[in-house]
């Protein structure tokens, strides 16, 4: 070996006694794998606690989304600190329902009567009660109800219970934006106001313009009334938040133009079709007319509705004018003699009967007699003409609830009605007379 081969050999032992040792390759392995595991399971851990803190952020608003509308406040809030709120009622999302429980049987019946109204299946569209109460001390129950129906449309009003069911007394169109639900109902001790708004609101009334402001008696949050005394024609009713803004101020109804007259038969139910609003614009023109009062403000209820495969459209109803009692009135359209319209004279409160004639219809040789009697009437009974004992009529006629389509000759003289109560006592009858006695006009029966 040469000189230089012995310095290259020392030279290298030298180097490689200042190097450390090369570690064992598996323990290093084995620790970049436990490294990795740490990270992982840290990362993990951290997933888990930002999965925990999502779901706890979305469970209110999955609780809110599916728990009972009654639980969750309709008042819609921003968490936001100067965000708007909004005290309107939403008919998609309305005010929680305060007041009374009321039964399933009155709410499903208030809905057919709402949807009747509409000309609508019940199921249709959306019925919800917003209040309930029973007025004393008459004990009628009186619910505030939204309507929901396609395109949008809304209206809001009062039903109250009566001996056919709840009958709708008053119905409006819920304009948007709408923050409080004004009705005058009349009652046992005079006319009274009754208000809704959202819950937490308070209501106030004032008297001769307003100057200074009264609290109404609360009947639940959000929920009031008051006497309508004298005439309030100058009152105003307001509503504060919670804050005690003002989020609402109108007039008071006038309990005049709201209250029916006495004589209006409260008790029997609006039987027949769909309301037909050109028909009874018409009916109410043709009223105002008759009365020799043209710029008078009318209103109309309706007994019985419909219209005939012939294309005859008819009402048959009562008519006032605001503070005067009501008239028993009649309109048909589309026979072959055109328009004809019964003016009959004021009805009486105690009338167990209100008949009309569809005259003239298309392809027919008869004419069709109405006969609306009063709910709780059994069967109803017919004589063509001064001789002969009455028969049975309406076989087959159970979907018009309890009115009765009888063929009347357009010549009958004499001819007679008799209706008998629930138990059919031939002994009382409800009513036994002559047809032309019914249908006398205003100005008599010549």
């Amino acid at each position: 070996m040469s000189p230089l081969d012995d310095e290259l050999r020392a030279a290298l032992h030298g180097r490689a006694q200042v190097l450390a040792p090369s570690p064992d390759p598996l323990a290093g392995i084995e620790r970049r794998a436990k490294r990795i595991q740490r990270n992982r399971i840290g990362a993990a851990v951290a997933g888990s606690v930002l999965a925990v803190a999502a779901i706890a952020a979305v469970m209110p608003a999955l609780q809110t989304a599916t728990t009972s509308q009654r639980d969750v406040p309709r008042v819609a809030q921003s968490t936001a600190p100067d965000a708007p709120v909004s005290y309107a009622l939403d008919p998609q999302q309305p005010w929680d329902y305060r007041g009374i429980a009321l039964g399933q049987d009155f709410v499903d019946a208030m809905a057919r009567e709402v949807a009747t109204l509409h000309g609508r299946p019940a199921d249709a569209d959306r019925v919800i009660a917003l209040f309930g109460q029973t007025y004393e001390p008459s004990g009628r129950t009186e619910a505030v109800f939204v309507w929901t129906g396609p395109n949008g449309s809304a209206t809001w009003g009062v039903a109250r219970s009566a001996e056919s069911g709840p009958e709708v007394v008053q119905e409006t169109d819920l304009a948007p934006g709408t923050t409080a639900l004004v009705a005058a109902l009349s009652g046992d001790d005079g006319t009274r106001l009754l208000a809704v708004a959202a819950p937490g609101t308070t209501l106030e009334y004032g008297h001769n313009d307003a100057s200074e402001f009264d609290p109404m008696t609360a009947l639940e949050p959000g929920v009031a009334t008051t006497p309508l005394d004298g005439d309030p024609a100058t009152d105003v009713l307001r509503v504060l938040d919670r804050d005690g803004t003002e989020i609402f101020r109108g007039p008071a109804p006038d309990a005049e133009q709201t209250a029916d007259p006495e004589n209006v038969l409260s008790e029997w139910p609006t039987r027949g079709g769909p309301v037909d609003a050109e028909l009874e614009a018409r009916l109410a023109e043709l009223f105002r007319q008759g009365l020799g009062e043209p710029t008078a403000e009318v209103a109309y209820r309706a007994l019985f509705r419909g219209d005939t495969d012939g294309g005859v459209r008819y009402t048959i109803g009562q008519a006032w004018v605001i503070g005067q009692e009501a008239h028993t009135v009649a309109l048909t359209q589309g026979g072959t003699q055109g328009e004809q319209f019964l003016l009959g004279p004021k009805t009486d409160p105690d009338a167990q009967v209100v008949a009309a004639l569809l005259c003239c219809q298309p392809g027919s040789a008869v004419d069709t007699l109405v006969v609306i009697p009063v709910p709780g009437t059994g069967q109803v009974l017919y004589a063509p003409g001064r001789d002969g004992e009455p028969e049975p009529v309406g076989a087959g006629q159970d979907y018009l609830d309890g009115v009765v389509l009888v063929d009347r000759d357009p010549r009958a003289d004499g001819d007679r009605l008799r209706l008998l109560d629930g138990d059919g006592d031939l002994d009382n009858p409800l009513f036994d007379g002559a047809v032309f006695d019914l249908l006398c006009g205003l100005k008599g029966c010549g």
